[in-house]
């Protein structure tokens, strides 16, 4: 009888659906080297990570988290198994660095262009045609890898290995089907062979220990540089939250009307104060982009990159792996984890909620759903302007026209879609509503 989550036994990490190939590299680095070479990977420079992208180098894209997230990942799981138990290296396989980094270059790839904001519309589109999986960028992350992405004309997707496919499904189920949250899912039923492929060694809703990696680097990475982004855009007053000021106090009485249950016992009084002394006194002003000031804030990341990946004397007990009866689990200390909830938090307080960012977000919402109903009245049998879906995913549709699946047809519009860049989002809806009608050498995607 196989063990589900211990050492290697009946279907192997390193299986693939498709064949098994050989070189100098791991299994895992195939993956990693896969991903990252992808058109959909590329596409990421273009995708909004919080502010509209293109707007100012200061900002990071998808692209560029997803590379620090892959490298905060690799390192985490590094120094992991640097001071695991020995008892729980003989018992459970040990986390994979390769892997750990290739689930985090793909985490964000079903991000559609504009983010999160553009993913509720989607979703909101998606189930108004009366397909009640909707859209999910988790769930799209894993179609690309498993469908959309070309690695071999003899099968689709990119051929990961199951260990990788694992590692980037941070919520392992269906929609529906875990009402702790209802809101997240990792996967479409157009894909359930692949996950049932990649969960065969996993049973229930539990994540593999390299997606709780992922996860976690994933939070670390965008708490930590989104500071430093506003911060450098003088967006955010670091300088005046250092200090005991207004801009404290009425961020504290924010926090402190949004408390959530896990941070009963937390006082973000404490942590901004400590936060305060770590910090010298050139990050207490305004951002001027003075040498020596660049040279703090980017001293004040990496201690609390430091602090976040659990290494030794940072103040608190480490990051660390423990058995969790059947797997292993990473284990974070809460004091860390309500840390980097309130660095975040700080982001959506002075960011997120803005009315220039809201703008900004409405009209964004307003160009994916026009776009959305465009093209699905293009992708009927009877449409007049079916020529206006470009290849390859106008053949797919006319192939299905044959059996008029609308639940397929909607799937390949939202392809289309999530396989665009903001520009060539607002391009094709610029020329489709013809306020500008381009150039006839641009297709726009190509």
């Amino acid at each position: 009888m196989r063990t589900v989550f211990g050492r290697e036994s009946g279907p192997k990490r390193s299986d693939r659906r498709h064949r098994n190939e050989s070189d100098q590299r791991t299994p895992f680095q195939r993956d990693r080297d896969r991903i990252l070479y992808t058109d959909g990977f590329n596409r990421l420079s273009g995708v909004t990570q919080v502010a509209r992208t293109g707007e100012t180098y200061i900002y990071h894209d998808r692209l560029s988290h997803s590379l620090k997230v892959a490298q905060v990942g690799r390192r985490l799981t590094e120094y992991l198994n640097s001071i695991i138990d020995d008892s729980l290296s003989n018992k459970y396989t040990v986390p994979d660095p390769s892997v750990v980094e290739s689930a985090a270059l793909a985490h964000d790839l079903g991000h559609p262009p504009f983010g999160h904001t553009a993913e509720k519309q989607l979703d909101e589109c998606v189930t108004s045609e009366g397909v009640d999986e909707g859209f999910e960028a988790n769930a799209q992350s894993f179609r690309i890898v498993t469908k959309l992405a070309t690695h071999r004309d003899k099968y689709k997707g990119l051929d990961l290995t199951r260990a990788t496919l694992n590692g980037i499904l941070k919520y392992p189920w269906a929609r529906g089907q875990n009402t702790e949250k209802p809101d997240k899912w990792g996967y479409y039923q157009t894909e359930k062979a692949d996950f049932e492929f990649a969960r065969e060694r996993h049973d229930g809703n539990s994540r593999s220990i390299e997606a709780q990696i992922m996860d976690w680097a994933d939070d670390v990475a965008y708490a930590v540089h989104d500071l430093d982004d506003f911060y450098r855009a003088d967006l955010l007053p670091l300088d005046r939250i250092l200090e005991d000021s207004k801009e404290r106090a009425d961020f504290l009485r924010h926090f402190e009307d949004n408390r959530q249950v896990n941070r009963t016992n937390w006082d973000p009084a404490q942590f901004l104060e400590a936060l305060s002394k770590a910090a010298v006194d050139d990050l207490k002003k305004s951002y001027t982009g003075s040498p020596k000031q660049q040279a703090e804030i980017n001293k004040l990341k990496s201690h609390l990159i430091e602090r976040y990946l659990g290494y030794p004397g940072r103040g608190s007990s480490p990051i660390k792996l423990v058995d969790d009866g059947d797997q292993l689990k990473l284990h974070i200390n809460p004091i860390l984890r309500n840390e980097v909830d309130t660095l975040i938090e700080l982001t959506r307080y002075y960011i997120i909620n803005t009315s220039a960012l809201m703008a900004q977000q409405h009209g964004q919402r307003k160009v994916i759903k026009k776009l959305f109903s465009i093209l699905m009245k293009q992708a009927v049998p009877e449409a007049k302007y079916s020529g206006i879906i470009p290849s390859p995913y106008r053949d797919e549709i006319e192939e299905l026209n044959q059996i008029g699946n609308k639940e397929k047809r909607t799937r390949i519009v939202v392809d289309l879609i999530t396989s665009m860049t903001e520009q060539q989002t607002v391009g094709l809806y610029e020329r489709l509503e013809g306020t500008s009608p381009g150039s006839l050498q641009d297709r726009i995607i190509r």
